[in-house]
């Protein structure tokens, strides 16, 4: 039987990952992932969360959410969203563009928001003996 497991990609800081697993579960995360890839047309995606309020993600193609960045902040973009503004989730992971990866940004009432690639590979369940 064919499972799909989330993974952080490597340089995710321990803390991201433990804020991360604490707020979502990995089926929720993954099903959001899908549903926006069917909505946007897209595998370039962007799912945002609130650390407060975890009662779903918002999702955008991500060059449309880097557009919404720099309206917000209009003349001065921040420089911790250069890595989300410059690659897809599957360029950091150096993975097809159909593959399963994502930007997953949370964002923390006023302190800088986390952000983080995740991605989904598929793994053969085996009965056990």
């Amino acid at each position: 039987m064919l499972q799909t497991s989330l993974y952080f990609a490597a340089r995710t800081t321990e803390a991201c990952r433990q804020l991360i697993t604490r707020l979502f579960k990995p089926e929720d995360i993954f099903a959001a992932y899908r549903a926006a890839r069917k909505l946007h047309r897209t595998g370039d995606i962007v799912l945002v969360a609130s650390a407060q309020d975890q009662a779903g993600f918002d999702s955008w193609a991500r060059a449309n959410y880097v557009r919404h960045i720099r309206n917000h902040f209009s003349s001065k973009f921040p420089p911790f969203f250069n890595g989300i503004a410059s690659q897809s989730a599957q360029e950091i992971q150096q993975l097809p563009a159909e593959s399963d990866a994502f930007w997953l940004v949370v964002t923390r009432d006023q302190d800088m928001p986390l952000m983080c690639v995740m991605y989904a590979l598929p793994y053969e369940m085996t009965a056990a003996s």
